[in-house]
């Protein structure tokens, strides 16, 4: 009688931990949902490489205005990356494509312009710019830190400008390398916002 009741409460104790458990994981469920997790933020499954077809290296930078954005902070959004610089001709030429695309697509897209803080001779004008042409894009900075930078060293930059596309997963859809013309903007603009 005995052995027997032991291998009841050892049975009710199993059930008991399994329903806690289960419990546990459909509140974390709830909280993934329902909470910021599933709403802003993106586990990219597979390896990180700046090629078409792999998750995008995940970064955080400030932006201009001192707050902080996180490339996997997506809003199950698709994201556009351009990283560039002030003195850059092919740079200035998209930007007003780019600042078009921003204002009509900004609430079915992220847009992170990447700004290439450590080949800017002041970061003053940097600012100056963006006011002289009313861009009103969100502007993330990429200064030189720890001998390094996003641009360069974590996506393989070798040249101004490059642009990302990346899906809600995180992963690349599109990799272009040099200036992009606004029809092309606008044709990817499109197809992403679908």
């Amino acid at each position: 009688m005995k052995g027997k009741n032991l291998i009841v409460l050892c049975v009710l104790l199993a059930l008991a931990g399994a329903a806690l458990w289960t419990v546990t994981q459909d509140k974390q469920k709830v909280d993934v949902v329902g909470g910021t997790q599933a709403t802003s933020s993106v586990q990219c499954k597979g390896e990180a490489r700046p090629e078409e077809g792999y998750c995008a290296p995940n970064f955080t930078l400030k932006t201009i205005d001192g707050k902080e954005v996180e490339l996997y902070r997506n809003h199950g959004k698709p994201t556009v990356i351009n990283f560039w610089a002030t003195w850059c001709p092919p740079c200035k030429k998209e930007m007003p494509y780019f600042q078009k695309a921003y204002a009509q697509y900004k609430d079915k897209l992220n847009f992170i312009m990447v700004n290439e803080t450590s080949q800017e001779k002041d970061e003053a004008q940097i600012k100056a710019y963006l006011d002289k042409y009313r861009y009103t894009f969100p502007v993330a900075l990429d200064p030189l830190k720890d001998k390094k930078t996003v641009g360069f060293d974590l996506y393989g930059l070798y040249g101004l400008p490059s642009t990302y596309v990346v899906g809600a997963d995180g992963k690349i859809l599109y990799r272009f390398i040099g200036g992009i013309e606004e029809e092309q903007i606008f044709m990817l603009m499109q197809e992403l916002s679908r």
